[in-house]
């Protein structure tokens, strides 16, 4: 699956501002966007499905403080 998400991931202009606004900072659309693709090839990435979106987790506890939503378009 995450071979898939890795091929379709897209970025607009709405997607680097909800990110500058949840992390209160300014982070570049390039570093964000090589930030999102160290996320998803982590290997620690499990994946999944809550209602339509897609999340990542990162830790092995399973709790929601490290993850990636990701949207179905």
């Amino acid at each position: 699956m995450l071979e898939e998400i890795l091929k379709k991931v897209r970025y607009t202009s709405l997607v680097y501002d909800h990110l500058n606004k949840k992390l209160r900072t300014l982070i570049q659309s390039s570093k964000i966007e090589l930030l999102v693709q160290m996320a998803l090839t982590d290997n620690q990435t499990k994946i999944i499905q809550v209602g339509k979106n897609y999340i990542k987790r990162a830790d092995k506890s399973g709790e929601h403080s490290n993850f990636v939503k990701i949207a179905r378009y």
